[in-house]
């Protein structure tokens, strides 16, 4: 806007006011080196606010596009710290790359920083599918303990849905046919693996406690000798439909206690009975 600054000091003149101290900040590019558009991606702060950015980490990106720390390295900044850091002598006049990696590099930060109450209340919206019908108040401690455990895996919180997916169900038939899966699924560890699973399940009654689920793992790779990824990967596939994920003593509790609170949610043993077929 440096060619509407004269526009802007003919109005104060006009008007008598005194004309302030004009400064400039540089442009900002997209990683292709050319104006930042839409074509670029998000550029408005709705469209920040609806894919989960957090304010304080918007603020302070913004803040070091065409401005540096006065060490070079300082990154983080609280607005407090903004407002004593800033100087007009450390704006640069070169262009400055609008870069997305280092926004939800600083995005993450905050999301660690967060209150869990606050996250709770920033998220529940990207949930209303899956919560369709539970009453907010009754799974208020178990949808934060969802988000303990999977807001450290995402860049933005509308991402949530897509990674807490696994916890809600999963298409068998999709889960089977997944070319790296089926390649998992292939081994004849896995059959073994998954046979020895369903056994257990048949003689098993009510849910499936995290010590017992523990303890059916140590038996099975007594029994077949199977360790490691051969032993656990099957597994976690006929669980959450994908052969990796968060660690199971966590996420074996937040799928049987959300089943039990009504949330439309299959427990472990349902997962299993319609993988393997029990």
């Amino acid at each position: 806007h440096i060619s509407n600054t004269p526009k802007q000091v003919a109005i104060y003149e006009a008007f008598g006011w005194p004309v302030p101290e004009f400064a400039h900040l540089s442009t900002i590019l997209g990683a292709d080196r050319e104006r930042l558009s839409k074509r670029h991606g998000a550029t408005s702060i709705s469209t920040f606010r609806e894919m989960g950015y957090l304010p304080e980490a918007l603020v302070n990106y913004l803040a070091l596009l065409g401005w540096g720390a006065e060490d070079g390295k300082t990154e983080t900044f609280t607005l407090e710290e903004l407002t004593q850091a800033f100087s007009l002598e450390r704006v640069t006049p070169s262009p400055a790359i609008f870069d997305f990696d280092k926004l939800n590099w600083l995005n993450r930060h905050y999301l660690k920083q967060a209150e869990p109450e606050r996250l709770a209340d920033l998220s529940w919206g990207y949930f209303s599918a899956q919560m369709a019908g539970a009453d907010p108040a009754a799974v208020h401690t178990w949808f934060l303990q969802l988000l303990a455990l999977f807001v450290p895996a995402v860049d933005h919180l509308d991402q949530l849905p897509a990674t807490t997916a696994p916890v809600f169900g999963f298409d068998v038939e999709a889960a089977r046919t997944n070319e790296e899966n089926a390649a998992v699924l292939a081994a004849d560890s896995a059959r073994t693996v998954l046979s020895e699973l369903a056994s257990r399940v048949r003689a098993h009654q009510g849910r499936v406690a995290p010590e017992a689920f523990k303890e059916w793992m140590n038996e099975i790779k007594a029994a077949t000798g199977v360790k490691g990824k051969e032993l656990f990967h099957p597994v976690r596939i006929a669980i959450t439909g994908a052969h990796s994920g968060r660690e199971f003593d966590k996420l074996l509790p937040l799928i049987e206690q959300g089943a039990a609170l009504g949330i439309n949610i299959p427990s472990v043993r349902e997962r299993i009975e319609r993988f393997v077929g029990v």
